[in-house]
């Protein structure tokens, strides 16, 4: 497993190009992508991509709200990198990172400001879901295509 990381700045009034996502936007293959983040605060996000099963109900957003509800899963998730799957435990889903699939170097993403996540999240990541732990409110929340107008919403089960 390779110890390097990459950091990718998502402001996309300053990057046009993601050199650290281009492995990750290259795959082929139909997939439901998403973009799991950590809100420190509206400056500071850090998120990683996730390929597989990234839709609300019965994937990726039932398995935050089971298996990663506090902020110190959240934050051994995003230490992972970038993930083929997430699933109900760290060990497992550890697994699933690239850079233990493809020996890839560490890729979590670094946003400072909520619009930089959501347009990285759009035209970075191609993500159909994104997610964030929000520390104020010690809750997960989503944004989508359908959400997009309201802003993040909680997310609760069965979305």
């Amino acid at each position: 497993m390779s110890d390097s990381k990459i950091f990718i700045p998502v402001n996309m009034r300053q990057v046009s190009y993601c050199p650290g996502a281009v492995g990750v936007l290259a795959l082929a293959g139909m997939a439901t992508h998403c973009q799991i983040g950590i809100m420190y605060d509206p400056s500071n996000i850090r998120s990683i991509y996730c390929r597989f099963d990234g839709y609300p109900s019965r994937g990726v957003g039932d398995d935050l709200l089971s298996y990663y509800n506090r902020l110190d899963l959240a934050e051994a998730l995003i230490a992972l990198g970038s993930l083929r799957s997430l699933y109900s435990s760290l060990e497992e889903t550890r697994k699933e990172s690239y850079s233990v699939v493809e020996n890839a170097p560490l890729q979590i993403a670094i946003s400072t400001s909520v619009e930089d996540y959501i347009k990285a999240c759009r035209k970075v990541f191609r993500a159909s879901y994104a997610y964030l732990f929000n520390v104020a409110e010690n809750r997960w929340e989503i944004n989508s295509y359908y959400l997009q107008p309201m802003g993040f919403v909680p997310l609760v089960f069965g979305v």
